[in-house]
């Protein structure tokens, strides 16, 4: 079994602070940031801009965040992955200079070995491309994949690997999934 799981608002609720740090950087509403985000994607949105100035500025005001927290449970199951020895990769859009900043806010994060930033891949989701890395560098061959994702775009890239996908959203309670894995509903 291996677990790929997205990181922006499935592991924490962060997916707000992305669009917080594009609306002060491009000086547009947090509104207008998400519906860029939720339909073509900033990278897209930006492709004829200096986007890599642009996303430097964009580090800037995401290290100014302290309080990043985990959804619901999420610490919990990321110590469950850690316990059982769970093949897992953390395959996320972020930034790399991004995820170590979480990383040192959230030393829990630590904890997960195996992770896919964005420098990582060429095509953005809802392209797999960055599953299918995940696998190739993590899978060891392994059939039974397990994913995890909060949003269409990565939801779209994942169901190109594997069926088996548990949305996550805020309400998510990882305890709940932990007992379902626990009881076998969901094989490891």
């Amino acid at each position: 079994m291996i677990f790929l799981i997205d990181l922006d608002g499935t592991l924490l609720d962060s997916d707000h602070f992305h669009c917080e740090a594009w609306s002060k950087v491009l000086n547009q509403s947090p509104g207008h940031i998400e519906h860029i985000i939720k339909t073509i994607g900033m990278e897209k949105y930006l492709e004829r801009s200096n986007f890599q100035g642009l996303r430097e500025l964009k580090f800037e005001e995401m290290i100014k965040i302290e309080d990043i927290n985990f959804i619901q449970n999420a610490d919990k199951f990321i110590d469950f992955i850690d316990e059982n020895e769970i093949n897992h990769v953390v395959v996320t859009h972020t930034d790399k200079l991004i995820v170590d900043y979480f990383k040192y806010r959230v030393p829990k994060l630590k904890k997960l070995k195996n992770w896919v930033v964005r420098e990582d891949y060429t095509h953005p989701k809802p392209n797999p491309e960055c599953y299918k890395l995940a696998m190739t560098k993590y899978g060891k061959g392994e059939k039974n994949i397990m994913g995890f994702e909060n949003s269409y775009h990565g939801l779209k890239a994942l169901s190109r690997v594997t069926p088996n996908i548990i949305k996550i959203n805020k309400k998510t309670n990882y305890l709940d999934i932990i007992r379902k894995i626990n009881s076998c509903t969901i094989p490891i």
